[in-house]
């Protein structure tokens, strides 16, 4: 509670200034802090290698819309030396994965640079056909190289072909289209409770503020959750603004949309009516930057996690703090999240490393005792529900050590997981075709890669944004039905 009225005092009061300031306002509590401070740094930036910002854009048009973006790129004259280094570079490594010796290897690279050397006249079909094969092999491989580490994403076999065909071909929103229809079904036919999409709110969760989406049992502290919002906020605006001034486009000024003393979004403001006059490449790779740069930032995040979290994970600790629990888990209700883990069965553990070889002789039925720095539990182990000859207990837990050095360590890796976790979740709801995220804008340029007119591809885009609304729709109706109760039950208590 003492969280709560902390907050609240630092909301009320710097909203309260905030209401005083002439920035631009709106529903009386929205804030628009405009600032000229950016613009100079996003030109400073723009000016260093400008082919080589338009050339990541142009490459985020095949990474996420697979062979619609190769011909999409085909299409548009000015990016076709960079569509010829793609093709070349997804040729290689698809002669990677696919090679039976590196002299076939070399064969089929040499040949693929000779060909798309020689080609002097682009034909979109081909460059739509190639490039969705390259894709769709290249993600096969990724498809069969998660579960080698152990990341299967359970599904039969049969699904894994059409849906790495769908992602070769379209990309990756229609894959999240079919994940939010099979949702939406669950939902709407199944009875299931969980929602499909759910929004990120304040909350408290034993005592400590933070961020959580309802629905769900993620919750992210609070100085996490501030320091992964930054990481999308600024990298995102800041790469609209790159490309924009990479494209001469003026920039009207930077800044923060906020709730009260909030932040709930950023913002780089080019002139949008010059926008409107530009060619459909330069528009697309504007409205796609955002996205891409929080794709890199994700990709950072688990570089440097990768790197730290084998030291991390060995290290010796005072034990394995119990950070959450899963829905099913056998110890929830006994245990409390927070408690320090020491023993199992008078084993120590003193790592995940020994938490994990204790916790794999372990056998459904068994009773563990289990010893923390609040007492002793015993409890008996249900059946793993991936493995049922494995006892489970169903908690999630990270090293804890009172050493300061560790405990910046755990910060940082820490910081790191809720850095990735917010920049790839954006960046792929980003490119949902709907207002006001970008996709519904990259949306109505891609049509322009086929033979329709501009009045044919208004209704395609207006369709795909509409069927987008009522997807989201359904997939929110748990969290509608919560507040619906909530309030009724409010009114009868008045």
């Amino acid at each position: 509670m003492g969280y709560w009225i902390i907050f609240l005092i630092t909301f009320i009061a710097g909203t309260a200034v905030l209401m005083q300031t002439k920035y631009e306002r709106h529903l009386k509590i929205i804030f628009l802090i405009r600032t000229q401070h950016f613009i100079n740094a996003i030109d400073f930036v723009s000016k260093i290698a400008p082919r080589f910002w338009l050339f990541l854009v142009d490459a985020a048009l095949p990474l996420f819309f697979g062979g619609v973006g190769f011909a999409y790129l085909s299409k548009q004259e000015e990016s076709h030396r960079n569509l010829n280094i793609l093709l070349a570079f997804s040729g290689f490594i698809t002669a990677l994965v696919i090679s039976p010796d590196i002299i076939t290897f070399l064969v089929i690279s040499l040949l693929m640079v000779l060909g798309l050397h020689s080609l002097k006249k682009r034909n979109t079909s081909a460059d739509f056909i190639t490039g969705s094969i390259f894709v769709t092999i290249i993600t096969l491989k990724i498809l069969g190289g998660l579960s080698l580490l152990g990341l299967s994403i359970n599904l039969p076999t049969e699904y894994i072909y059409p849906l790495a065909l769908i992602e070769g071909t379209l990309g990756i929103v229609p894959l999240m289209f079919i994940a939010f229809i099979a949702q939406a079904y669950d939902i709407v036919f199944e009875g299931s409770q969980r929602p499909g999409v759910s929004p990120a709110l304040p909350d408290v969760r034993d005592g400590e503020l933070g961020l959580s989406f309802p629905g769900t049992d993620i919750f992210i502290p609070f100085i996490y959750a501030l320091i992964a919002v930054a990481t999308v906020l600024f990298p995102h605006e800041f790469a609209h603004g790159i490309i924009a001034r990479v494209h001469k486009l003026k920039l009207k000024s930077t800044g923060l949309l906020t709730l009260g003393i909030l932040p709930i979004g950023a913002f780089v403001e080019p002139d949008e009516e010059e926008i409107k006059e530009r060619p459909s490449l330069q528009k697309t790779q504007i409205f796609i930057a955002g996205s891409f740069a929080n794709l890199l930032v994700s990709l950072l995040a688990v570089v440097l996690l990768a790197s730290i979290s084998p030291i991390y994970l060995a290290m010796s600790s005072e034990g394995v703090e119990i950070t959450d629990f899963d829905s099913n888990s056998s110890l929830k209700g006994n245990i409390a999240v927070g408690e320090i883990l020491c023993e199992i069965n008078n084993h120590p553990v003193t790592s995940i490393t020994s938490f994990k070889e204790v916790a794999s002789h372990l056998m459904p039925g068994d009773n563990a005792t289990l010893t923390t720095n609040k007492g002793s539990y015993t409890v008996t182990l249900a059946e793993h529900p991936e493995n049922s000859s494995r006892g489970y207990m169903g908690i999630i837990v990270r090293p804890y050590n009172s050493i300061i050095g560790y405990r910046i360590i755990d910060f940082i890796t820490t910081a790191l997981f809720w850095i990735w976790f917010f920049n790839f979740n954006i960046c792929l709801v980003n490119l949902l075709p709907i207002v006001p995220f970008d996709g519904w804008r990259i949306l109505e340029e891609l049509t322009k890669t086929f033979r329709v007119n501009q009045k044919e591809a208004m209704k395609i885009v207006k369709g795909v944004v509409a069927f987008s609304l009522f997807l989201l729709l359904l997939n929110a109706l748990p969290l509608l039905t919560q507040a619906i109760n909530l309030f009724i039950d409010l009114l009868s208590k008045i």
